[in-house]
């Protein structure tokens, strides 16, 4: 499997290995990860406005080392084959999840200290 990059307007949002680009097109176009970048947020603003293009390339190196970290981290290799069979989205950017009850309690505490 390859590692494919998901960009919306000009930047790196998330990883995911794939055997083809059209499968990891398929993915990040999928209904229920749509729904999920309209939600996630990065410093403020959901990571996808509904209607940017979503454009799929391939990883650069960096890109992959940071999903292979992530893929060690989440399935150490004992558990997966050396391909990494599953495909595993990774998320470039720092997210917050507004709907997340814990995420709303930590704002609230810090906004009050």
């Amino acid at each position: 499997m390859d590692i494919y990059v998901a960009e919306i307007n000009g930047r790196s949002i998330a990883a995911v290995n794939a055997d083809q680009i059209a499968d990891a097109e398929n993915l990040v176009t999928n209904p229920a990860i749509e729904i999920e970048l309209m939600v996630l947020e990065n410093q403020g603003t959901p990571l996808w406005d509904g209607e940017a293009p979503i454009c799929v390339r391939p990883a650069f190196p960096k890109e992959q080392e940071v999903w292979r970290d992530f893929q060690n981290q989440v399935m150490p290799q004992s558990q997966t084959d050396a391909n990494g069979a599953e495909p595993q989205l990774c998320f470039l950017v720092p997210v917050v999840d507004p709907t997340d009850p814990v995420e709303i309690l930590c704002r609230r505490v810090l906004h009050c200290s």
